[in-house]
């Protein structure tokens, strides 16, 4: 089994943000807004740690959980 590189986290991070921000442009409704809103910090959160993880640092997985 091969492990996954630094490319495919930033890759699904970003179109987590890129679906989100769509759906925040999009539509009208205050409960999808606030949702696609938490979707584009779930992306950010997903890059977040990656870039940790690849640099073997907790600065981002504690950046997360603040």
């Amino acid at each position: 089994m091969t492990l996954l590189g630094l490319q495919h986290y930033l890759a699904v991070g970003g179109l987590l943000f890129i679906f989100g921000l769509i759906g925040f442009m999009t539509r009208r409704n205050m409960i999808v807004i606030f949702l696609c809103t938490e979707l584009m910090f779930q992306g950010v959160a997903v890059n977040l740690i990656a870039f940790s993880a690849y640099h073997n640092t907790m600065a981002g997985q504690a950046l997360t959980i603040f």
